[in-house]
């Protein structure tokens, strides 16, 4: 294996990774309403229910690294060596991308707060942003 190939495995690996640690971010913010042990089965089965609506945009930002990450291996199926400039960018994306689950934290707490929706548009337009440079 080539020293460029090497690198560009590399940068393939370190990427799935940070997308596997910001999806299970995203998991992790997901707590319980209520505590366990306390509610019988009808009650439980309506709180589980309720906490869909409540935690949408956990659910709306897995989707959409789901769908960053998706479009990550489809683009370096297409590149055949990387250098320092592709290494630096892909880096910033990735910080970018681990950072996701903040605003999806901020946007479930406060979601009738019109600074949480603009603080979490601001974050995935930057992301989509930085993911069209890399492509460039």
């Amino acid at each position: 294996m080539s020293r460029k190939q090497h690198g560009l495995d590399w940068i393939v690996f370190y990427s799935d990774a940070v997308f596997a640690i910001a999806i299970t971010l995203i998991s992790v913010e997901i707590k319980l309403p209520f505590e366990s042990g306390q509610l019988n089965s009808t009650e439980l089965s309506h709180d589980l229910l309720n906490l869909f609506p409540e935690h949408q945009s956990y659910i709306f930002t897995f989707l959409i690294i789901g769908f960053f990450w998706i479009n990550q291996y489809q683009y370096f199926t297409y590149i055949k060596h990387c250098d320092y400039k592709l290494f630096w960018l892909n880096t910033i994306l990735l910080m970018c991308i681990d950072f996701l689950p903040f605003p999806a934290s901020v946007l479930n707490d406060y979601r009738r707060q019109p600074v949480a929706v603009i603080f979490y548009a601001c974050s995935m337009i930057a992301t989509g942003l930085i993911k069209m440079v890399v492509r460039i």
